[in-house]
């Protein structure tokens, strides 16, 4: 299940259940959203994107069919984009990430990716929340 809860033209919201077929659509209603509007999401963009949707689905939410990830992107006329996503796991220290920093095996290289393109990381208490900023050499005009 998909929903989208908000559009606009700097504004978009999503509900959907953990399903990983569900997060190459997330990405294909951003890229078309914002091209109607001049702006073409970079490779960073949706890698950082399809990055942080699949560990909700996996890591967040185990693949629990029933348990639902909230999305929202925002776009700033300065040219960055916030994207913040939930699940609805037990979250997890975030601070345990960083040792992981650098190490490009098979597991951890999500966060390598997300945390090399982004501007900023940002999670909430319980760590099932991430907020992550995307700058302006980053979005294409």
């Amino acid at each position: 299940m998909l929903t989208i809860n908000k559009r606009s033209q700097n504004y978009l919201s999503f509900n959907f259940s953990s399903d990983m077929w569900i997060v190459d659509q997330v990405i294909h209603i951003c890229k078309y959203h914002w091209k109607r509007f001049g702006v073409v999401l970079s490779f960073k963009f949706t890698t950082v994107l399809r990055e942080l949707l699949i560990n909700a689905v996996e890591h967040g939410n185990q693949y629990n069919f029933k348990r639902m990830i909230t999305c929202e992107i925002e776009y700033f006329q300065v040219d960055q984009f916030k994207i913040m996503v939930q699940d609805q796991g037990h979250g997890f220290d975030p601070d345990s990430l960083d040792r992981y920093q650098g190490n490009l095996s098979t597991r951890k290289r999500g966060y390598t990716l997300i945390k090399t393109f982004t501007q900023d990381l940002q999670f909430n208490a319980c760590g099932n929340q991430i907020t992550a900023y995307i700058g302006a050499k980053d979005v294409k005009k």
